[in-house]
């Protein structure tokens, strides 16, 4: 069961119209979205789940670029943990997914923490398709489970 959609603005542009010349431009931001849940792995036991997407057109180009920077591979799980993906907790309803200087806050429930803390780690998903803010997270991951990049982040309890 997924938690809720947490937005992000970015100040990526948004894709629009080609001018004369066939270049394409860019006039406002797009968001990263954030969604927890929990879910059963393939290990057999429950594992807390963070997934960063965006909503922008292009983001097959900018979450492949996110990624590569990250050392995760769309349609792969990292098996090693990330070094610069980190989630820690931020109080008793958030967490603050971290990725360098970028915080991100999601919202999550009581059995999401209990699960970080007790494995003391998260399944970082990655998604390389655009999710609108209107699609169930339940949706995009069914459709776009192949393009999506994970990884083990950190759990930090602060």
């Amino acid at each position: 069961m997924a938690l809720g959609t947490a937005a992000h603005p970015t100040g990526l542009p948004e894709l629009s119209p080609e001018d004369q010349d066939g270049s394409l431009l860019y006039n406002s931001p797009g968001d990263l979205t954030t969604n927890g849940w929990v879910a059963l792995a393939p290990s057999g036991q429950d594992e807390a789940f963070l997934m960063l997407t965006t909503d922008y057109p292009l983001a097959a180009i900018v979450m492949g670029v996110i990624a590569e920077t990250l050392g995760v591979e769309p349609g792969r799980v990292c098996r090693t943990p990330m070094s610069t993906v980190t989630v820690h907790t931020h109080d008793d309803q958030q967490v603050a997914l971290v990725i360098d200087d970028l915080r991100l806050l999601q919202p999550v429930n009581d059995t999401w923490l209990d699960v970080a803390r007790e494995t003391g780690r998260v399944v970082f998903v990655l998604g390389t398709a655009p999710k609108p803010s209107d699609m169930d997270v339940d949706i995009y991951k069914e459709r776009f489970a192949e393009g999506m990049a994970l990884g083990f982040a950190p759990f930090i309890v602060d």
